[in-house]
């Protein structure tokens, strides 16, 4: 192949390379938009799954049938997947052309080179053979070396290029990368939120096997539960602790009251509505009252977490007896992490 042909081969080379590029960004937009798509569904089921639950509780006896599954919705959440998996493979199919043409790139300038090598060796044997054989023949020879230069001059040229090609392909890989890394991680944080914010939303459940496993090594004392009347999930709340704590649970003597107008009931009863639960006892050192310690984890761990649980307030009242404790439900105020970092 001569140097005319070899220079074509590159320059068609060269314009392979940069149409690869951009099928590349076409495929990268398809990672993105799938990623949307799929954020979207994410998103519009949870949004059905709360609705049905908040009809749930407005209409607790009434028989509701479920939905039929959306068929939009699962032709959107299989497209988005889709075109994630096109978009990846698209890209690792481009990464591979990129790779090949570059080989191709420098097997062209490898032969350029020795092209060129073989014509300043003849050009300067032509020159040696002429400045013997006539003194006129020096200008021909002056022209050729001034030939070489150039072509050295263009070779280096077009390997500097060649050099700067492949830098801007393996910057354009890591960037590629970065972005899927990104995406990856944002999906990851927006499943996490909405899980986080799905259970802080949902009413207050407890776990009894939790509450009593907190309780059976505690000597057992008297509670009396408060709650508010007009709250239903506060209702409902107040009577899972009073099952767990009560004779059919860790065998507590339990009596349950809503909140009066009594004195006595506003200032534990403002402490409870400003977290969603608060005790009373006559000692407030948790580090000296383990019946309270006991009382407080089996509340916190039995509901799920203080995120969930809200317990902030233990207020102390002297005028109660020994091992007996006030329990205030008040209405449920859910806690949602606004910044966290989920376990990758």
């Amino acid at each position: 192949m001569d140097e005319s042909a070899l220079r074509i081969l590159l320059s068609t080379l060269d314009a392979s390379r940069s149409s690869w590029h951009g099928l590349l960004h076409v495929f990268t937009w398809f990672v993105i938009v799938g990623l949307g798509f799929d954020l979207f569904v994410i998103i519009k089921e949870f949004r059905d799954d709360w609705k049905d639950f908040r009809y749930g509780q407005v209409h607790p006896y009434e028989i509701h049938l479920p939905k039929r599954p959306s068929v939009w919705l699962l032709i959107l959440g299989l497209v988005g997947t889709a075109l994630i998996v096109i978009g990846v493979a698209g890209e690792l199919h481009v990464d591979v052309k990129v790779a090949k043409v570059e080989t191709d790139i420098r097997a062209a300038n490898d032969a350029l080179l020795g092209l060129i090598i073989q014509e300043a060796g003849t050009a300067k044997s032509s020159a040696e053979g002429a400045a013997e054989a006539a003194s006129g023949a020096k200008e021909s020879a002056d022209a050729a070396q001034r030939y070489t230069e150039q072509i050295r001059a263009d070779l280096e040229v077009a390997t500097k290029a060649a050099r700067k090609a492949e830098s801007e392909l393996a910057a354009e890989q890591r960037q590629t990368a970065e972005a899927q890394e990104k995406a990856a991680h944002a999906q990851l944080i927006l499943e996490t939120y909405v899980s986080v914010f799905s259970k802080n939303l949902t009413a207050r459940r407890m776990d009894c096997r939790r509450a009593i496993e907190q309780l059976k090594h505690t000597t057992k004392g008297s509670v009396e539960i408060w709650y508010e009347p007009d709250d239903e999930e506060a209702t409902d709340f107040a009577s899972q602790v009073y099952r767990c704590l009560g004779r059919d649970g860790a065998g507590w003597e339990v009596q349950s009251a809503p909140f009066s107008a009594r004195p006595e009931t506003t200032e534990l009863r403002k402490a409870a509505n400003s977290s969603g639960i608060a005790i009373a006892s006559k000692n407030s050192d948790i580090r000296s009252n383990a019946a309270l310690w006991a009382l407080r984890q089996a509340i916190t761990l039995g509901v799920g977490g203080w995120n969930i649980a809200g317990l902030e307030w233990v207020l102390e009242n002297p005028k109660l007896p020994d091992g007996h404790f006030i329990i205030a439900v008040g209405h449920h105020q859910a806690k949602v992490p606004w910044e966290f970092s989920p376990q990758r």
